[in-house]
């Protein structure tokens, strides 16, 4: 049977069964409602737990008067030498039955329990509890609640607030003192698309998951009957209502069929008008004269619910599952005719077109053409999810092929730019054979693109623009040009992707751009060294707050442009005033900006915001699947973690980033070899470093800017360490000329640093010194604490070899401020040693610093000094506002403060401490 999810339900087991192991009885009550995955949650746990004895017994509903009917099953499972006793007095079909005591059963349960330990610890599982005999549940009340001590763990099963009252015994036990309760409730959307996976061979899309955890609560047993029920395909069309599993629609149904004729009316137009409407609007389109009393029968029947609303009284299906099995329990004929009615009494276009939408059977030119208006207005304004839908339904109803073939696409790319990868898969795959052979190469590169494909979207789209006429058919050639500046992007071709864009706008310069495409094109003028250009470009825009969907697009752009040119804090500011007006923008524009903020953060040296968004941008990748962006963002996570010795974490992320530079990404690539490079730089790994970064090397002109993206110093270092000092004057000399070119402090600071140890290497002391102070220059300008902190190491270390261990000493400790306030492990690690090979111990972290808060703490009390309030940080930190003022009250216990201002002020002081 296949088993999935669960992991903190059965990490809590796992913690509980720990102490039972060294003398330590636990009691847990798991409790849920029927077909909720109880027993499946206990049996995997026990699958999977090591070197322990499991008794089990099961309530029986036909046995609960049965006396001691489930203490003589734990009896039976084991030898008659251990159990005699406990067998002897709880034979269910003994003459003297009724004079057992159960004390004197408990005792006996407990002295078999004593006897059959030995070296593995026993886990006593009683399921379906809530229909044991009152007999055995007296005697284990008696038994667990006397035990003080006993290498068992004791599982009780039960359906708890949702199942029939439990025997009062058993309430006992589990409100004594010592009971644990875990109460489970439905699957996550992960954990339903990874049991589609397991049934059906192929899993669902993150979003039809969605869809189907929303529709099923993730009750387990509703899911897994879906599934078996329903094709994928049907499961995984958005645009087809779900259906309910035909066990409980046969009970829907059935209490459907004895409600009242206006009743039952009622409940039908309701399902018509989704799963809540108002009382008066369900009233009109069924006709129904007396709707209160009408509804009252439903509500009784534990079909529908009520609640006030504004304008009136508003109806609800009491589940998903109840809407679900009414409506597809309609005639074709009947649910045609009430969505047609439906449509005429709508008060809203959308509902309107909605009812229109599932009306149609034929095609409809009229509609096709106001499903198109609505698809490229939603389009407009960044609703990506709306236009695919409106345009999916449209090209279902064209009247041509031609016309079918080119709204598909369209849609296709609405998808995409939404990142509904699957759903625009299904869309091509929709797609006659023989239909127009350039939108299909478009939609079929424009996919190849999103998910990273970059060499086959080239090619593709190059067909594609081959059979392409850009001036009779402009639109078209413009949707190719826009996606081919993204695929030379991918693959660093900064000048073609520039090339593209500017042709792509000129082509159609009112049509509505994908998202990132504005970001794109500011990128490729960095690609082309046109950096001023591109800040120029984005000068006057507004504010995001009211910006327009390609306004903040760019804006994003000019996001990332400032934290290229060392202008961080703007970077930061702009980028989360970005980040906070893009809640409704598609997934993929989230997580692009998710993860630059990330990026700005982490440049800045706050890093724990940076850790925190950069995690944010990669769980949104996760529930897309596969597309481009996700490189990115996993080789910026892999950036805290790898400086901060944290190397699975690091590992998990870079080998997503490296997946997809398999696929001919070089931003790809990039993104994965800067990771890769800053996880072997943590440990001092030389080959590692000229290993993974070699590759950039050879991209040449289509490398982007080196003076602006981190990762020229590193492989410089890797080879000065293993003594291919001419590769590495070879390979600096470039960095340093584009970073004087374009006056990047960060960039010449980082020059100046690898260029002073390539000339202690060298055994030029002379230049070397020169080098590490003119880095430092250029440090004392831009707030990069981590490169300055790095500056700082590499001139002390220099200076102790020289023999200037005072001198050294300084620059060290200064170092090691900073790396200790960033948590940067394996660098404090190789301060110390410095230090002490200068004869100093260790400064710093002792007494209220902030260096001695954790991560998530220092990230705290960093948004409460700024003047967040608890709920305010609980929201940038998503996390809740409990856990908000846990870590605060131990932030003003370390730091030894007692208010807000106190803690501002210590925040500064250390600040302007370490700043000196």
């Amino acid at each position: 049977m296949s088993f999935v999810g669960r992991g903190p339900e059965l990490s809590f087991l796992g913690a509980q069964l720990e102490p039972a192991r060294l003398g330590e009885p636990r009691l847990v009550s798991v409790e849920g409602p029927p077909g909720i995955g109880k027993t499946a949650l206990v049996q995997h746990f026990l699958r999977t737990a090591e070197e322990v004895r499991v008794l089990r017994a099961v309530g029986d509903e036909n046995e609960t008067s049965l006396d001691y009917g489930v203490l003589a099953q734990l009896a039976g499972q084991l030898p008659a030498a251990v159990s005699g006793s406990l067998a002897a007095l709880t034979a269910p079909y003994r003459d003297d039955a009724e004079g057992t005591s159960p004390i004197s059963a408990g005792w006996a349960l407990l002295e078999m329990l004593g006897d059959v330990q030995g070296d593995r610890p026993i886990v006593v599982v009683v399921d379906d509890a809530h229909w044991a005999d009152a007999a055995s549940v007296q005697a284990l009340t008696f038994a667990f609640r006397r035990s003080p001590a006993g290498r068992v763990l004791a599982i009780v099963i039960t359906r708890g607030a949702t199942g029939p009252p439990p025997p009062a015994a058993l309430r006992r036990l589990m409100t004594n003192d010592s009971a644990l309760r875990l109460r489970l409730g439905g699957l996550g959307p992960a954990d339903v698309r990874a049991l589609s996976g397991h049934l059906g061979g192929t899993a669902l899309s993150p979003h039809a998951a969605s869809r189907l955890h929303a529709h099923t609560g993730g009750h387990p047993l509703h899911v897994r009957s879906l599934l078996e029920e329903n094709p994928a395909e049907v499961l995984g069309d958005l645009s087809v209502p779900l259906p309910a599993p035909r066990s409980y629609a046969r009970r829907v149904l059935g209490r459907l069929a004895d409600l009242h004729e206006d009743s039952r009316d009622l409940v039908v137009a309701a399902s018509v008008l989704g799963l809540a409407s108002s009382l008066s609007a369900a009233a009109d389109l069924a006709g129904v004269d007396d709707p209160l009393h009408a509804l009252e029968n439903a509500v009784v029947a534990g079909l529908l619910t009520e609640r006030p609303a504004r304008g009136g009284l508003e109806i609800c299906f009491a589940h998903p599952l109840t809407h679900a099995a009414v409506y597809h329990g309609l005639g074709p004929a009947q649910r045609v005719q009430l969505h047609l009615l439906a449509a005429k009494l709508a008060g809203g276009e959308a509902d309107r077109l909605r009812h229109r939408v599932r009306a149609a059977d034929l095609p409809d030119q009229g509609l096709v053409s106001e499903l198109v208006e609505a698809g490229r207005g939603a389009a407009a304004t960044g609703r990506w999810a709306e236009a695919a839908e409106r345009l999916s339904h449209a090209a279902r109803l064209a009247v041509t092929d031609e016309q079918r073939a080119r709204l598909t696409a369209e849609a296709v790319e609405a998808s995409l730019c939404d990142g509904r990868i699957a759903e625009a898969t299904a869309l091509i795959a929709g797609l006659d054979l023989d239909a127009d052979s350039c939108v299909r190469r478009y939609a079929l590169g424009a996919l190849a693109t999103a998910t990273g494909r970059a060499r086959e979207a080239a090619t593709l789209l190059a067909d594609a623009w081959e059979r392409c006429d850009p001036d009779e058919d402009p639109e078209p050639a413009a949707r190719i040009a826009e996606q081919r500046t993204f695929t030379s992007l991918m693959r660093g071709h900064g000048e073609d992707g520039l090339r593209w864009a500017e042709r792509s706008r000129a082509l159609a310069p009112k049509r509505r751009a994908a998202d990132l495409f504005a970001t794109g094109h500011l990128l490729c003028l960095v690609g082309r060294g046109e950096i001023e250009r591109a800040l120029r470009i984005t000068a006057c825009l507004p504010a995001p707050a009211v910006a327009t969907a390609e306004e903040l697009d760019a804006l994003l752009g000019r996001g990332l442009l400032l934290a290229l040119t060392d202008d961080l804090e703007r970077a930061v500011y702009e980028l989360s005033d970005v980040v906070a007006a893009s809640a409704q923008r598609s997934a993929p524009f989230r997580l692009a900006a998710t993860a630059l903020l990330g990026f700005a953060e982490y440049r800045l040296g706050r890093w724990d915001d940076a850790a925190v968004h950069a995690e944010t941008a990669t769980s949104l990748a996760g529930d897309m699947g596969r597309i481009w962006v996700t490189a990115v963002a996993h080789g910026i996570a892999a950036l805290v973690p790898a400086a901060r010795g944290q190397d699975e974490q690091a590992a998990a992320h870079l080998r997503a980033a490296r997946d997809m530079a398999d696929h001919g990404v070089s931003v790809g690539m990039l993104a994965a070899a800067t990771g890769q490079a800053h996880l072997a730089a943590a440990h001092g790994d030389a080959h590692g470093l000229a290993t993974e970064l070699a590759p950039l090397l050879e991209l040449g002109e289509r490398a982007l800017d080196p003076a602006v993206l981190p990762w020229h110093d590193l492989v410089v270092d890797g080879l000065i360490t293993m003594g291919q000092l001419d590769r590495a004057e070879a390979a600096l000399v470039p960095y340093e000329k584009l970073a004087a070119a374009h006056q990047r402090r960060s960039a010449l600071a980082a020059a100046m640093r690898v260029r002073g140890n390539l000339e202690a290497a060298r055994n030029a002391p002379e230049a070397a010194a020169a080098a590490y102070r003119s880095g430092l220059q250029h440090a004392a300008s831009v707030p990069c604490p981590f490169d300055r902190a790095r500056l700082d190491l590499d001139y002390g270390a220099f200076l102790r070899r020289r023999g200037k261990r005072t001198i050294a000493a300084e620059r060290l400790q200064a170092a090691r401020v900073s790396l200790e306030l960033l948590d940067a492990a394996p660098y404090l690690e190789r301060c110390d040693r410095e230090l002490a090979a200068c004869g100093q111990r260790r400064s710093g972290g002792a007494g209220a610093h902030p260096a001695r808060l954790t991560a998530r703490e220092r990230a705290v009390a960093r948004l409460v000094a700024d003047g967040m309030t608890n709920q305010q940080v609980a929201r940038r930190l998503v996390v809740s506002v409990k856990t908000i003022e846990y870590h605060l009250g131990n932030v003003y216990t370390k730091l030894d403060v007692h208010s807000r201002a106190g803690l501002a002020a210590k925040l500064t002081a250390s600040i302007r401490a370490d700043e000196c």
